[in-house]
């Protein structure tokens, strides 16, 4: 067996799944704030509603602090690049030796949610639901999701 084959087998295919309450750590957001690249602060500091502020900080700093345990360096200096469709993966060199850790990020109303794994790509969504409109799983995933997506 090659060393990628038993190297492969070693990772464990696990999905983590981290959730945030917005009002529990709403507190937080002026310290989340520094260990946010200076580009992220300044997006933070457009947002007109303090609630809409508070959730990205939150998943920002969080995902920030994940990414910083990982690489093993300061939550500010963990470089970010995006895929074409605004999906955050990790740029540092450092991130490609090992297994490479996924993650994705999700935040509605009062929550922020994380996963993240070594086992693939990663995603989650958390969205409000109105309580007068259907509560179908697939009506749900009809209103938000491509059709790739609910595939």
């Amino acid at each position: 067996m090659s060393s990628a084959a038993s190297n492969a087998e070693s990772i464990p295919q696990v999905v983590n799944v981290c959730a945030f309450s917005v009002a529990e750590f709403a507190g937080s957001v002026p310290a989340l704030l520094e260990c946010l690249a200076p580009d992220e602060m300044a997006r933070a500091g457009r947002f007109h509603f303090d609630d809409d502020r508070a959730r990205f900080v939150i998943g920002r700093a969080m995902i920030r602090r994940l990414c910083a345990n990982h690489l093993r360096v300061e939550a500010k200096k963990v470089r970010f690049d995006e895929t074409e469709t605004g999906k955050l993966f990790l740029a540092d060199a450092e991130s490609r030796n090992g297994p490479r850790l996924e993650f994705n990020v999700s935040h509605s109303v009062g929550c922020v949610m994380l996963a993240w794994s070594f086992a693939g790509p990663v995603g989650i969504d958390v969205e409000s639901m109105d309580r007068r409109m259907s509560q179908s799983l697939t009506d749900i995933a009809a209103s938000v999701f491509s059709d790739e997506e609910q595939a």
